[in-house]
C-alpha cells in the first residue's frame, strides 16, 4: 500500500527546530474573528511552534502563551496594530500574518483563505485555499516563493541575520530594484514593514509608469 506524504509533512522536512518549546496558544479574541483556517494554523504550530526553513528564507511565527519566550517576534506581537500594521490600510490590519519570506512579504489568514501580502504595494492577493495547498506551493516553488537562494548567499557572505531581521531592498523591487545581494540590507522586520508602508501609501493609487518622488516622514 502506497503512503502519500502530505505537503505539510514535506515542508517540515526542510524545517529547522521549533523556535519555542511552548505549546501554541492564541487569545480568545482571535478565535472570535472570522478566520476559517485558524484551526489549521494551530495544527501546523502543534507540529512545530514557529520555525525557519529553506536557509532561513521562510519564517513561521510561533504562537506562545506570552511574548518574550523566544528571541524573535511571535504571532501576537507581530500582528499588533502598534508594531507596523498602522502604516497600511485597514484591510491589512484585519489580516493575521503567520509567515514571511526572505524579504518580509507576508502570508496571512484572510476570511476563508490564505493570502500573500506585498508590503511594497500594500496589496494582498489570494494564495491558497488551505494549509495543504499553501505548503504544496511553498515546497514546489521554494526558490521563487521564499527567496532562499539569496538567503543562502547572504548567510555565506554576511553570516546569520539577527533574530528579528529580514532582508530588504535598498532600491525597492517595485521601483526597479534587482533581486541581487548588492541590493539588499538587513533591517529589523517591523521597521522594514513600517518604511515600506509609507511608500505604499504614496504610490497606492498612481498609474503604472508614473514618475515618483519618495518623501520620508
Amino acid at each position: 500500500m502506497t503512503h502519500t506524504i502530505s505537503a505539510i509533512d514535506r515542508l517540515l522536512t526542510y524545517a529547522e527546530p521549533a523556535l519555542t518549546r511552548s505549546a501554541p496558544h492564541l487569545p480568545s479574541s482571535l478565535w472570535q474573528r472570522s478566520f476559517a483556517l485558524l484551526a489549521e494554523l494551530i495544527t501546523l504550530l502543534n507540529e512545530r511552534n514557529g520555525f525557519f526553513a529553506f536557509e532561513k528564507a521562510l519564517h513561521i511565527f510561533p504562537a506562545t502563551a506570552s511574548t518574550g519566550t523566544q528571541p524573535g517576534y511571535d504571532l501576537i506581537e507581530w500582528n499588533s496594530e502598534r508594531l507596523w500594521k498602522k502604516e497600511f490600510p485597514e484591510e491589512v490590519q484585519r489580516l493575521l500574518c503567520f509567515a514571511e519570506d526572505a524579504f518580509g512579504c507576508q502570508w496571512a489568514l484572510r476570511e476563508d483563505h490564505i493570502c500573500k501580502f506585498d508590503p511594497e504595494t500594500g496589496e494582498a492577493t489570494r494564495f491558497a485555499d488551505n494549509f495543504e495547498d499553501w505548503a504544496r506551493q511553498i515546497v514546489e516553488n521554494a526558490r521563487i516563493e521564499t527567496g532562499w537562494p539569496l538567503s543562502q548567499q547572504w548567510r555565506r557572505t554576511h553570516g546569520e541575520l539577527p533574530a528579528k531581521s529580514r532582508m530588504n531592498p535598498k532600491r525597492l523591487f517595485i521601483l526597479g530594484g534587482s533581486f541581487a545581494l548588492e541590493n539588499l540590507f538587513a533591517i529589523d522586520a517591523a521597521e522594514g514593514m513600517r518604511f515600506r508602508g509609507e511608500i505604499a501609501r504614496q504610490i497606492r493609487d498612481l498609474p503604472n509608469g508614473t514618475k515618483i518622488k519618495i518623501v520620508l516622514e
